[in-house]
């Protein structure tokens, strides 16, 4: 394939360019809009964007969670979507004061998308302190949802590999139905329920609940909390808004590599 090129976008990404018979398709930033309004269509009581160059976080829900920085972060790094935030594993993470909002009690939905240095470690992604929910790696990469601080619910089937690339992560709960997805695929393990609860606890994100320990490492993006379990559906229409389905030949960061078979 020769010829040149004049770029177009058509509202899903730039394509860029075609040079031995490889057609590169761009879709970085192309997402910033269709995949934010799949989130907002499920009505989050959080939503963390992470797009800020300094300071607090703004929960873009409209309920006024808004965030704030600890420690160890890097602002500005490319997401899965626009911009992100990476924490250093020691030091660096997001606190949300409590509020009625944020107590979702025994049904709700967890998201990110999360890029990890390392996942063969004890870190925490989600806490909400005694006895409401709390998502953490395993010690070999898997993810698990406890009823905090210690009781174990389910451990996904599958791990989050450390590859450099973003990866959807979904845990909903919705009484004794749980499910976890990892990129819109279900990796439920096997289920021992525990009733979740409200509490005056404030929200990390990356550490223990009052940020003393189990620091995550690595990139985090699009943080959202709903007060109801999310479908499959909805997990998978929220995945392919960001591009994450974007799979037909070799994906790297942002962008789809098409090579003809």
């Amino acid at each position: 394939m020769t010829g040149t090129l004049t770029p177009i976008t058509d509202g899903t990404g730039t394509l860029t360019s075609i040079a031995n018979s490889t057609l590169t398709l761009a879709v970085e930033n192309a997402n910033t809009t269709t995949y934010p309004a799949e989130v907002m269509a499920d009505n989050p009581v959080g939503y963390w964007r992470l797009e800020e160059a300094s300071g607090g976080f703004e929960d873009s829900s409209g309920n006024g969670n808004h965030g704030s920085p600890n420690g160890g972060i890097t602002y500005g790094t490319a997401g899965e979507v626009g911009n992100a935030v990476t924490l250093n594993g020691t030091t660096g993470y997001i606190n949300v004061p409590d509020a009625n909002s944020l107590d979702v009690g025994d049904v709700f939905t967890l998201e990110c998308w999360l890029k990890p240095v390392i996942t063969g470690v004890f870190s925490e992604l989600f806490d909400k302190g005694a006895n409401a929910f709390q998502v953490r790696f395993t010690a070999t990469g898997g993810i698990r949802l406890l009823q905090a601080p210690v009781t174990s619910i389910v451990v996904s089937t599958t791990v989050v590999p450390a590859d450099g690339l973003w990866h959807h992560i979904v845990v909903t709960k919705n009484g004794a139905t749980v499910h976890q997805y990892i990129d819109a695929v279900d990796v439920t393990g096997a289920v021992a329920n525990q009733t979740l609860v409200s509490n005056a606890v404030q929200l990390t994100f990356g550490a223990k609940f009052d940020g003393s320990a189990d620091f995550y490492q690595g990139g985090l993006d699009e943080v959202a909390i709903y007060a109801t379990a999310l479908s499959q559906a909805r997990v998978t229409a929220h995945y392919l808004a960001s591009g994450g389905g974007l799979t037909l030949s070799s994906r790297t960061d942002n962008s789809l590599v098409l090579t003809p078979a």
